[in-house]
């Protein structure tokens, strides 16, 4: 499998199966036994890996934001490529999955996308822990 830097729905469904059979591992059954998944989840209460993942990937959009304008890093996260592009579905990046964990999560206001001098901005919302859950910065990346 070629790497890629989002999570596709075939990853993400080999990363459960994967998560299923060690806590199935865990708990001492095999599939045979014929019970639940979400009973084996709900025995071992562990945080689901998919949901750890996203939390990553938000909190490293965090730091994204905080890179400054004149930077090696700020200039690649910026970068267009100037070829075309391959035939087919555009693969799934980075920026994709923030922008479905933003919008699973809601947002305040007029929602995930704006329009700001003819391009479309994706509004990342943060989550403050300590005010119950409520979104308290946005950024808007081009």
């Amino acid at each position: 499998m070629e790497p890629s830097p989002g999570l596709t729905s075939t990853v993400k469904r080999k990363i459960q199966a994967a998560e299923m059979l060690v806590l199935r591992l865990i708990r001492g059954v095999t599939r045979r036994d014929r019970l639940w998944n979400e009973d084996t989840k709900k025995e071992l209460n562990v945080e689901r890996i998919l949901q750890h993942v996203e939390e990553t990937q938000l909190k490293w959009s965090g730091h994204v934001k905080r890179i400054p304008n004149g930077s090696t890093a700020h200039h690649w996260l910026q970068w267009k490529p100037t070829t075309s592009r391959p035939r087919g579905r555009p693969r799934k990046r980075w920026l994709d999955n923030i922008r479905e964990a933003v919008e699973r999560r809601g947002t305040t206001g007029g929602g995930a996308f704006r329009t700001v001098h003819g391009h479309t901005k994706m509004a990342l919302a943060y989550l403050d822990r300590g005010s119950g859950g409520v979104f308290t910065e946005c950024l808007y990346i081009v």
